[in-house]
């Protein structure tokens, strides 16, 4: 990773400059409540900052991703309104995203489902720690990859 830990990362990359306000303070509150042991908020942010990337990373590659979206899905929808899983193969698909990192993006996907406290009910209770641990190293490797494969 480029930073000292997976709590550091380099959103330089995301070149609009609203875009990379937003995901760095998402990141930065999720940062902030990882430490705070405010784990659940620290997992939905960690979501909230892949969308944003992989929004953006696609944007870049437009029609080819809405393309790829179509052939995957059998349907077309705006990218804006596509799901975290819809991004992540799509980035995937288009080798945007290592296999490991879609993974890990994929994982943070799953953790989020667990938000809803119905699903909970019928569920032990996750370890939010390691959850929010494993979503913000996602963002970390997403980001490392979306960095080393985007065009410029």
């Amino acid at each position: 990773m480029t930073g000292a830990s997976f709590l550091d990362v380099d959103f330089t990359y995301v070149t609009d400059p609203r875009l990379r306000e937003i995901v760095t303070e998402f990141h930065k509150e999720a940062v902030s409540a990882y430490q705070a042991k405010n784990y659940v908020a620290a997992v939905v942010l960690a979501g909230g900052v892949l969308e944003g990337i992989l929004t953006f990373a696609l944007l870049r590659r437009g029609e080819e991703a809405v393309e790829e979206y179509k052939r995957l899905r059998n349907r077309s929808q705006e990218l804006a309104n596509w799901s975290l899983n819809d991004l992540v193969e799509v980035a995937a698909s288009l080798n945007l995203v290592g296999e490991s990192p879609a993974k890990a993006a994929n994982a943070v996907r799953d953790f989020r489902n667990f938000v809803h406290p119905y699903r909970l009910l019928r569920r032990s209770r996750p370890r939010w720690d390691a959850l929010a641990t494993m979503a913000l190293s996602a963002v970390a490797v997403v980001s490392e990859s979306l960095q080393g494969r985007i065009d410029p």
